[in-house]
């Protein structure tokens, strides 16, 4: 082998230790991210499913008079 053509490699190694080091590093910012939007989506879903819980507790007759109430935004 040449050592020209032995530096081509060498090069194209490193090149490719290069870019699978970034890709590394990119999918952990990635992971890292689902994992904190994962923890947002459960606290969302939690908030809902206590809103929707007290909503249920209240009469809907009661929903009925507090909407009747306010003024739509368009006034």
């Amino acid at each position: 082998m040449t050592d020209e053509r032995l530096n081509d490699l060498e090069t194209s190694m490193i090149y490719q230790e290069k870019q699978i080091e970034d890709l590394s590093n990119m999918v952990s910012k990635q992971w890292q991210e689902i994992d904190s939007l994962k923890k947002l989506l459960g606290r969302a879903t939690s908030r809902i499913n206590e809103l929707e819980n007290q909503y249920e507790e209240v009469d809907q007759k009661s929903i009925t008079d507090i909407a009747s109430a306010e003024k739509p935004p368009h006034y």
